[in-house]
């Protein structure tokens, strides 16, 4: 029993991606076998490295978050839905208010769930009607306090390279 050739192709488009155009094998770079009955590829070095090379500019964490924000001290008159989803807009994409915010239960502080890109600076502050009003964050991922970036530690931090010195004694031992 034959393939479909019709099928095939639809296959092949459904399968194709065009953004990977930029990547081309040869018979060379892939080794197709069976370990134990299991099927195995390997690819050659060069695309190993192709694939490495890339891997480097992939991102360990995700860079959209939901996370909430807490708006301490907000005046009454803004505890309107409109108004509450336009302050959290400044901030990111707001998903939700806050329960107790939402039914009117007005505590000190304004909560809503929004989406933050961790990839920008975080804003604690911001200015409504001319009011300097606090932003708080609530849990989120661990912060660098080199370059201000979530996901990593000041110890662990891309951006900053420290140059060791060499010791006097590990100098003059050689």
């Amino acid at each position: 029993m034959g393939t479909d050739p019709q099928i095939k192709d639809k296959i092949g488009t459904i399968i194709r991606d065009e953004d990977d155009d930029d990547l081309e094998l040869l018979e060379e770079d892939i080794v197709r076998s069976s370990v134990n009955g299991i099927p195995a590829i390997d690819f050659s070095n060069q695309v190993n490295q192709l694939v490495i090379k890339d891997m480097k500019l992939t991102i360990p964490y995700p860079n959209m978050v939901i996370t909430w924000i807490r708006l301490p001290g907000l005046p009454g008159n803004m505890y309107k839905k409109k108004i509450l989803w336009e302050i959290g807009g400044m901030v990111g994409t707001v998903a939700k208010l806050d329960f107790n915010t939402d039914n009117g239960v007005r505590g000190r502080l304004a909560r809503m769930a929004v989406y933050v890109n961790l990839g920008k600076a975080l804003s604690s502050k911001a200015l409504i009607n001319g009011v300097l009003q606090r932003i708080e964050y609530e849990y989120l991922p661990t912060v660098c306090l080199s370059c201000g970036h979530y996901g990593h530690t000041q110890d662990f931090c891309p951006k900053s390279v420290t140059v060791q010195q060499p010791s006097k004694e590990n100098f003059f031992d050689k």
